[in-house]
């Protein structure tokens, strides 16, 4: 199976202008941190869910294992976009730097 990440991961950000790499950086900060929010929604969910009473075993098993199959993709996906906005960053700081030379 290939891995999401390499198929995510920008890797011509030196060929883009200013403005699409503050946009790269923006929107992939923004989908990191809802990413999270929603692994965070996610664990919270699945533990109180736990403890239910009328949580049907076999729509928790259902559950569990899509849970499973999300949770396995997405650290890659974070992963992948964290470092986009990261290297976005930084080609716009060696930018300015090189304009002030």
């Amino acid at each position: 199976m290939t891995d999401i990440y390499h198929h995510l991961s920008l890797d011509n950000l030196r060929d883009l202008k200013a403005e699409t790499l503050k946009e790269i950086s923006r929107d992939c900060d923004a989908a990191v941190s809802g990413i999270l929010s929603g692994m965070r929604a996610m664990g919270s969910l699945a533990f109180w869910a736990s403890t239910s009473k009328d949580y049907d075993e076999s729509q928790a098993m259902s559950d569990l294992r899509d849970l499973g199959e999300s949770l396995m993709h997405l650290p890659r996906i974070v992963c992948a976009l964290n470092e986009n906005a990261q290297n976005a960053e930084c080609e716009l700081r060696v930018r300015k730097t090189a304009a002030k030379k």
